[in-house]
């Protein structure tokens, strides 16, 4: 038997030898651990070939994410990682001579407790269903996901530049999964898999992104928009939209008339100013003439059908100041 082993070891050393150096191989997992309202972590793990058979380095990160970074450049709307502990570095090693496999820890936190991290980061991320996450991967265009004019992803330049790190060329990337907490949107983005390119034959990444919370409630407002509203009006300013929307608010209620849900939208047509629209969030085929006569009744004759095509951004507000 013992002889049987040192045969196949033998075997198995020629012929890895004969294959002469593997190209160079990293891949990066990340795994979701947990999120609370103001961050979240992630754990990272990176495994490097080293352009050998003999050895494979692990290592194990603890990354920590702040949702809305203080100094949060202009143009970017994801998350920050403000720490990262090094939980656990080792290789596995096999020998060319025997083919015996061993461990080697270079690196090891022991002071990093689950239990602390558990109850710094108590909240699951709940994944979207498939019909939901369709709505989202749909928008991809061209490296993008756009939804109407809106960008919530950066542009297929820097996109990869910004999650994967530098690359010599710019590699795809696949949109594989969206999962949600209380505030932020989680998007799992990967290079290198199969039908993707990578940067590096065979390696491999795959990221969570975490969207802001202001830019995640703008996805949201994006995924239920209905293809065609009634506009009341429109304003150079959000601020002149939602008064226009509370005193509308106000003299329905005098009227003791039922009113549809009011929203101001940012618009914009081609190259003209980007303007503030006020609209009735309401069913085209359900106005009933009866109805569509009580609209213009506390709105006037301006009520026109407009399409959300060019829709950017939603103001929110409350009905009373």
């Amino acid at each position: 038997m013992k002889a049987t082993l040192a045969c196949l070891a033998c075997i198995f050393a020629s012929s890895m030898s004969l294959l002469g150096t593997p190209d160079r191989t990293i891949t990066v997992d990340e795994d979701f651990l947990g999120s609370n309202a103001t961050s979240f972590a992630i754990l990272r793990t990176e495994t490097d070939n080293h352009s050998s058979y003999y050895r494979l380095q692990v290592t194990r990160y603890l990354d920590e994410y702040e949702k809305t970074p203080e100094q949060q450049p202009v143009a970017s709307f994801l998350a920050r990682r403000i720490k990262r502990t090094t939980l656990l570095d080792m290789d596995r090693l096999i020998d060319p001579d025997t083919g015996a496999k061993s461990e080697n820890v270079r690196t090891r936190n022991d002071s990093t407790q689950l239990a602390d991290l558990l109850t710094r980061y108590p909240e699951r991320a709940y994944r979207w269903d498939g019909s939901r996450f369709a709505k989202l991967s749909s928008w991809k265009r061209d490296g993008r996901i756009t939804s109407g004019q809106a960008n919530f992803l950066s542009n297929y330049t820097s996109l990869p530049e910004e999650i994967f790190g530098k690359y010599e060329h710019r590699p795809e990337w696949k949109l594989e999964q969206a999962t949600e907490d209380m505030n932020s949107l989680y998007l799992r983005v990967s290079t290198g898999l199969e039908g993707v390119e990578a940067d590096d034959e065979g390696s491999r990444q795959s990221r969570w992104i975490c969207i802001i919370p202001a830019k995640t409630r703008q996805v949201h407002d994006h995924l239920d928009l209905q293809p065609m509203y009634l506009c009341a009006g429109s304003f150079p300013k959000a601020e002149e939209a939602v008064k226009q929307a509370r005193e509308m608010i106000t003299k329905a209620r005098e009227a003791k008339s039922a009113l549809p849900s009011l929203e101001v939208w940012s618009v914009q047509y081609g190259s003209s100013p980007v303007c503030h629209t006020l609209v009735l969030r309401t069913s085209m085929e359900d106005i009933q003439p009866d109805a569509f006569k009580q609209l213009q009744l506390i709105f006037g004759a301006s009520l026109s059908p407009i399409s959300s095509g060019c829709f950017l951004e939603r103001t929110h507000f409350k009905e009373s100041p």
